[in-house]
C-alpha cells in the first residue's frame, strides 16, 4: 500500500551534516583515514557525499564508508546500508542494504532496525519477512527512536498486505508522536478521534489535532479539518474557514478535496467562495511564515 510521506521516506540518509567548519578539517580527516581511523574515515565520507571541502562524490563517498565501516564503525555500516539501498556512487543492491543495516542494527544503531525492519517487509530484491520486519521496527521503538515510533503508530493504523489495522495499539504511539509534533500520526490521531478508531469519538480533539497538522502543511489534515469545520456543508457556522482549508489542500492535489470541491462547486455563493480564498490565502501565509522560522 502507499504510506504517508514519512513511510515512503523512511529509509533516511545516516549522513545528517555536521555544523564543522569541512575544509580545514579535510586534511586532517584524509591524513587520519589513510591511517585507518574509523571516524576520520566516516567524515570524509560525509564530506565527498555533501561535496563540503571537496567535490561531491558518491563512490568516493561509498570507498570511505566502506573503509570506515570494515574497520568497525557501526554508524558507517548503517550509511552504507543508505548508499546501497538508494544506489548512490554504487550500483543499487538491497541485499547488501540489509546485510550492512543488519550488522549497523546488531551494534545496537536503532535507525539502522528501522531501516533494516522496513526493507524486510517493502524490498523488491530480497524475499519479505515481515515477522522478522516487526522484531527489527519493535526493537527500534524499545530503544526510544522517534521515526520508529512515527513508522510503527502508521503501519498499525493503516495496515499493510502484512499487517492488519490494530487501531488499539497503534494510538499511544500515534498519540505520543503527535505531541512530539509529527504532522502525520496527528492526522491519523484525528481520524482515530473522529471515527472511533482506537479512541472514544472526539470531534473537538479530532479537530485540534487535525489543526496542528494543517497548520504544519500536511496537505491530508487539511482536507480532514476543511471537512469537519463544515467546508462540504454550505451554510454551516464555519463553513467559510472549512472551505479555506479544502481549497489549500487542493492546491496540493489532494484527492479528496478535490472530489469535494468539484462536486460543490455550483453550491458555493461566489462571495462564500471568494471569501474563502482569500482566507486561504492568509493561511498559506502563516504558514509559509511559519516554515520559515523554524
Amino acid at each position: 500500500m502507499k504510506y504517508h510521506r514519512l513511510l515512503a521516506c523512511a529509509l533516511l540518509s545516516f549522513f545528517v551534516a555536521v555544523a564543522t567548519c569541512w575544509a580545514s578539517a579535510i586534511g586532517k580527516w584524509q591524513e587520519k583515514a589513510a591511517d585507518g581511523d574509523a571516524d576520520a574515515q566516516l567524515e570524509l565520507s560525509r564530506a565527498y557525499y555533501y561535496g563540503r571541502g571537496v567535490e561531491k562524490r558518491p563512490a568516493e563517498a561509498l570507498a570511505w564508508a566502506k573503509k570506515s565501516a570494515e574497520n568497525g564503525n557501526a554508524e558507517a555500516m548503517e550509511g552504507l546500508g543508505f548508499l546501497y539501498s538508494k544506489g548512490q556512487g554504487i550500483d543499487h543492491d538491497e541485499k547488501e542494504a540489509a546485510l550492512w543495516y543488519r550488522r549497523a542494527a546488531e551494534a545496537g544503531r536503532s535507525r539502522a532496525m528501522l531501516n533494516l525492519g522496513i526493507l524486510l517487509r517493502q524490498s523488491k530484491q530480497l524475499k519479505n519477512s515481515p515477522d522478522e520486519s516487526m522484531q527489527w521496527i519493535e526493537k527500534a521503538v524499545e530503544q526510544g527512536d522517534p521515526d520508529a515510533r512515527s513508522f510503527l503508530g502508521q503501519l498499525l493504523f493503516l495496515g499493510d498486505q502484512y499487517q492488519m489495522p490494530d487501531y488499539g495499539k497503534s494510538v499511544p504511539l500515534l498519540r505520543a508522536s503527535a505531541e512530539a509534533g509529527d504532522p502525520v500520526a496527528q492526522n491519523l490521531l484525528g481520524l482515530s478521534l473522529r471515527d472511533h478508531l482506537g479512541s472514544q469519538r472526539d470531534p473537538e480533539e479530532a479537530t485540534k489535532w487535525f489543526r496542528a497538522a494543517a497548520r504544519q502543511d500536511n496537505p491530508k489534515a487539511q482536507a480532514n479539518l476543511g471537512r469537519i469545520l463544515g467546508g462540504t456543508r454550505p451554510g454551516s457556522a464555519m463553513d467559510t474557514e472549512g472551505l479555506a482549508w479544502l481549497l489549500l489542500a487542493k492546491k496540493q492535489d489532494e484527492p479528496t478535496a478535490k472530489k469535494s470541491l468539484d462536486l460543490l462547486e455550483a453550491a458555493i455563493p461566489p462571495a462564500k467562495l471568494l471569501a474563502a480564498e482569500k482566507m486561504a490565502d492568509q493561511l498559506a501565509g502563516e504558514i509559509a511564515a511559519a516554515g520559515k522560522s523554524q
